[in-house]
């Protein structure tokens, strides 16, 4: 690509471009002041044009791009501008896409600002916003957003674990299942979830029907997203629980009921 390869091109095509689309056409000396050139610079820039035949001679400091340099001027935005777009296509590939939901209506290219609630992502007109929506939505939609700074400053929330015994040990007969459900109900505000049979059936016997299928990897999910949990767990599955939240760096308790 000729106007970023070389530096005279590069030069000739900001020349040509001041020449072709201001009004009223400015003079070399304006030109050269605008471009940060030396007059002398200028004169020769502009001498080549003329032999190239991508500008004329009008009159006495007036110039006119010629349809060869109108050519020559559009080949070369061309060419520029593929490179920028695939440039930037390229740069946007290397950013993460946030889906978020919209606070209020939201076009396509608007700069937006988001904020996390219940662990959701939220979206709203914002007209410094460090994102930008990729599609547009009304307000409950979702869309897809773009940000140079994609990470949203989010505390991850903890476990809290409730054991629970083997059935062979006794499973839910040997919790105090008031005590339990005293503590789920003093906590409501937290996600409820089983891992084990035993967990389910104490919880049902509370009065409290849990999350069960998925029950630990959707503690872990909803901990990236801020949102803490309650997780009653078998004894005999407590070890891979306590690794899992571990390797996920989630904070967690272990409560005896």
């Amino acid at each position: 690509m000729d106007v970023l390869k070389s530096k005279k091109t590069a030069m000739k095509f900001m020349i040509m471009r001041e020449l072709a689309f201001f009004t009223p056409t400015p003079n070399q000396k304006e030109i050269a002041e605008k471009l940060g050139v030396t007059p002398q610079a200028i004169s020769e820039y502009f001498r080549e044009l003329v032999e190239e035949g991508l500008i004329t001679v009008r009159g006495r400091g007036d110039y006119e791009v010629t349809g060869k340099g109108l050519d020559w001027l559009s080949h070369q935005a061309r060419d520029l501008f593929r490179f920028s777009e695939d440039t930037f296509k390229r740069i946007i590939s290397k950013i993460p896409v946030i889906v978020a939901i919209c606070k209020e209506s939201i076009s396509e290219g608007e700069p937006v600002e988001l904020s996390v609630e219940d662990g959701i992502v939220y979206a709203y007109p914002h007209e410094n916003g460090s994102c930008r929506a990729l599609t547009s939505g009304d307000q409950g939609d979702e869309i897809a957003v773009k940000s140079l700074s994609p990470e949203i400053p989010l505390k991850k929330g903890r476990v809290i674990i409730i054991k629970v015994p083997d059935a062979i040990e006794g499973g839910s007969k040997k919790l105090n299942l008031k005590k339990l459900k005293e503590f789920v109900e003093e906590n409501r505000n937290l996600f409820c979830a089983a891992f084990g049979v035993e967990s389910l059936v104490a919880l049902r016997k509370a009065g409290i029907e849990p999350i069960f299928f998925g029950s630990r990897e959707t503690v872990v999910e909803a901990a990236h997203h801020g949102v803490s949990s309650i997780l009653l767990c078998v004894e005999s599955g407590l070890p891979g629980v306590i690794k899992k939240l571990e390797e996920e760096n989630i904070q967690f308790t272990i409560v005896n009921m």
